[in-house]
């Protein structure tokens, strides 16, 4: 692919206008540098008063690869010798005072380091020094787009004076089980969203609290108002820092669609399918039933196809998605489905794309999204984010007190947390309806000028009653079996107390009056139950089927043994009977002649 296509490849992804603000390849200080392939090096920094200088090599046919190293500034007589360069890692060249554009990059996370070398590439390629890129180009113009994008848009925090540049220090998930080809920018891994740090004077930076970390978040959702609910719900939950664990925004690829007009405009980008590496896109659709749901297809190069929940989680996706259902390939639950679709709909929600619809029609929608928050989290393991050290202190003080008919309940065993997701979700187990067919003229757009914060679904929590049994009459909990509904039943408690002389000081809890769309989940529950009947009926009978296949294969082997036994004594009885039908005949000519 020719720099030509290269650019255009980028413009299509919005972000030519940021392409061609980047700092031209002519006003870089080039230095010779013997050894490299090419043999310059691009200055782009200093580290404690020496410059540092990014360079490429290449070992036989593999792709270049960047290479930093640092020398004393060519001013000072007495360090002009070759032999006083060291070569440095790019974690250190990450901590160091850089120019422009690379300071903006300068995070260390893998996919941001991997946007870093992307940008040192492009320079070396606009400069004329190398033909081309190795790798997917296509690729290559999507992350690259993104990474463009970032540095214009923390240009303008700096001029702007009110934001310092964010420093991410979390290692990013690795997803793709390809090689770590510094070229390859589909490899399926994320940045990860920490806080911001305040830098001065070199100083290690402080850790920040999720509140403080998320203040940018909280800016730039005015006027989100569902993300702003999300953003006090994870806030009040002291669950901001579970958003470290997700991609921005801005990183997720939103193209315009035109070909479904019930469903929303922009299409989300999710990640590829496995064989044919073809684009796996999602989108909402409205029902008819006043829900959103969402569906996914492949983009092919000839059509749309719809492809099931089930077949998407075969596929390579992209961070978080792909951390939303166990690792180790197993039939997917109803959960692991809704956990999939939430974390959808909350890009869409963060993107400003569905506005004043999801959390209406899913009133337990923050909960559910910091449980699925949890769940990923305890799917990235060790690298994922860690909460601040306040909230252990006071998460190991509140286990120390708790009762002991009270176990601290592990957030992977929350999964009834979300059937009502996915109940909404439940059709996306049956194969979609066909897209209709369209002449494609898909466009990227840049919807996102600011970054908008990530959210997660957290687990409701039942109102604590703290009444003192030396104040307040006893209390009994109740279950009503006349209003018990799917979910079970401990949804729904009343109260009574046992010395009704006694004035409570709290108010009588009653039953809580069921609205309509509660009603539509128990029914869509009642549903979901009776598919899930039947599904386990149709395993059963599936599996007598497998044993009757299989004593009829035996019972084959037997018959096929016992057939070729008889066949070859008629066989051998005919060809015995064939001699004694010539013995007769010759018997018969000879005394014929005599």
């Amino acid at each position: 692919m020719s720099l030509n296509d290269l650019r255009k490849g980028i413009a299509s992804y919005g972000a030519g206008p940021q392409l061609d603000a980047l700092p031209s390849a002519d006003g870089m200080t080039w230095v010779p540098q013997p050894g490299a392939n090419p043999a310059f090096s691009l200055l782009i920094g200093s580290l404690d008063g020496q410059q540092i200088l990014a360079y490429l090599t290449r070992y036989g046919e593999k792709p270049r690869e960047v290479r930093y190293c640092t020398r004393p500034p060519p001013d000072r007589p007495f360090n002009k010798s070759t032999s006083s360069m060291s070569t440095v890692t790019q974690d250190d060249v990450m901590k160091a005072s850089l120019l422009s554009p690379f300071k903006y990059l300068a995070e260390n996370s893998k996919p941001m380091k991997r946007k870093f070398s992307m940008l040192i590439r492009w320079y070396f390629l606009i400069k004329g020094y190398i033909d081309g890129l190795e790798g997917d180009q296509g690729d290559f113009c999507k992350r690259f787009s993104s990474a463009v994008k970032r540095i214009e848009e923390e240009k303008h925090d700096e001029e702007d004076g009110t934001q310092n540049r964010t420093r991410r220090n979390r290692e990013a998930i690795e997803e793709s089980p390809e090689p770590e080809d510094a070229d390859s920018t589909y490899t399926l891994r994320s940045s990860s969203r920490t806080g911001k740090t305040h830098v001065t004077n070199g100083d290690k930076s402080e850790p920040q609290s999720p509140s403080v970390r998320s203040s940018r978040e909280l800016r730039t959702s005015k006027g989100n108002h569902d993300l702003e609910r999300l953003l006090e719900y994870l806030k009040d939950h002291n669950a901001l820092y579970l958003l470290d664990n997700l991609p921005e925004v801005s990183e997720m690829q939103f193209v315009g669609q035109t070909s479904i007009p019930e469903a929303q405009p922009m299409k989300l980008f999710v990640g590829r399918e496995a064989k044919s590496g073809d684009d796996i896109y999602a989108y909402m659709v409205s029902l008819a039933r006043g829900f959103h749901e969402v569906r996914f297809y492949v983009q092919t190069a000839l059509d749309e196809e719809p492809m099931k929940t089930e077949t998407v989680s075969k596929q390579r996706l992209l961070h978080p998605f792909s951390k939303c259902y166990p690792k180790q390939p197993c039939v997917l639950e109803q959960s692991d489905r809704a956990r999939l679709t939430l974390m959808v709909k909350f890009y869409f929600i963060s993107a400003g794309i569905a506005t004043d619809c999801v959390l209406k029609e899913t009133k337990k929608y923050p909960e559910r999204l910091r449980v699925a928050l949890d769940y990923i989290a305890d799917r990235m393991g060790p690298a994922a984010a860690k909460p601040p050290s306040h909230t252990k202190d006071e998460d190991d003080g509140a286990t120390s007190t708790s009762a002991p008919n009270n176990p601290p309940k592990h957030r992977l065993s929350s999964e009834s947390s979300y059937i009502d997701e996915s109940d909404i979700q439940s059709t996306l187990a049956l194969e979609p309806p066909r897209l209709p067919h369209h002449t494609r003229t898909p466009k990227s757009t840049s919807i996102f000028a600011r970054k908008s914060a990530y959210s997660t679904a957290p687990r409701s929590q039942l109102p604590s009653r703290t009444t003192s049994p030396s104040t307040f009459p006893p209390i009994t909990t109740t279950l009503d079996p006349s209003t018990s509904t799917f979910p079970p039943p401990s949804d729904i408690i009343t109260t009574t107390t046992t010395t009704p002389s006694t004035p409570s000081m709290h108010p009588h809890r009653s039953t809580p009056k069921r609205s309509a769309e509660d009603a539509e989940f128990e029914d869509l529950a009642r549903i979901v139950m009776k598919e899930q009947t039947l599904t386990r009926e149709i395993n059963a009978l599936q599996h007598e089927m497998d044993v009757l296949e299989e004593r009829k294969s035996i019972w084959m082997e037997k018959w096929q043994a016992q057939f070729e036994t008889v066949n070859e004594k008629l066989e051998a009885v005919t060809r015995e009977r064939v001699g004694v039908r010539m013995q007769f005949k010759k018997q018969r000519l000879g005394g014929g002649e005599e």
